[in-house]
């Protein structure tokens, strides 16, 4: 069972925090960058409208999940 097992040294567990530092990195800029386009452009929005349309997007998904339900029960 050792034929393709890797050994583990100081030098690759230091490469591997590396490599996931830079992933989680570009995971949080992605994100900030993300949200900022959302925030401005929910501020563009008429407060009326944009509630309407999260009332919209609430009917939906709870309807989906309702449909869901009673998909299992058939």
């Amino acid at each position: 069972m050792g034929w393709f097992k890797r050994k583990m040294g100081e030098d690759n567990g230091a490469s591997l925090d590396m490599v996931s530092e830079r992933i989680a990195g570009s995971i949080l800029h992605w994100q900030v960058r993300f949200s900022a386009k959302l925030n401005a452009l929910a501020k563009k929005i008429n407060k009326r409208l944009l509630m309407a349309l999260m009332v919209i997007a609430g009917l939906l998904f709870g309807g989906y999940c309702l449909w869901l339900v009673c998909s299992l029960f058939r």
